[in-house]
């Protein structure tokens, strides 16, 4: 176990818990197809469809980060979809990396806090317990 916190940057986990919190619950094709479209995303991050459903989604799902949902584009299904859990899925990434997404997470560490405030960032100030 290292003594010192290694921050998330990148990778599928990241842009899959981005992605679900830029805009809410997707299904598995949704995620795949926005994947195809990205340009910025490396392609060899995400090989299939099928890897996707197989290793990543379900892996991310035992990790507590990604949970089942009703996803707008198959509303009959109560759980064919995936949404993300911003305090699991980005617990520990990079503070800045989280700062650039819209809307902020709703993430209550003390690191994140503080580079927020020490860019001038405006954080809703519901809850005050800091993980």
């Amino acid at each position: 176990m290292p003594s010192k916190l290694y921050y998330v940057r990148g990778g599928p986990h990241l842009w899959i818990s981005s992605l679900l919190h830029k805009r809410g619950a997707l299904t598995t094709a949704k995620i795949w197809e926005e994947f195809q479209r990205d340009k910025t995303t490396n392609p060899d991050d995400i090989q299939s469809k099928t890897y996707l459903k197989a290793k990543i989604l379900s892996q991310m799902e035992a990790e507590g980060k990604i949970a089942r949902a009703r996803a707008p584009d198959l509303p009959q299904y109560k759980y064919g979809g995936w949404k993300v859990r911003p305090s699991r899925a980005f617990k520990n990434t990079a503070p800045d990396v989280l700062a650039q997404l819209r809307p902020l997470p709703n993430v209550r560490r003390r690191d994140y806090l503080e580079y927020l405030q020490e860019n001038g960032i405006e954080f809703p100030k519901k809850d005050h317990r800091i993980e």
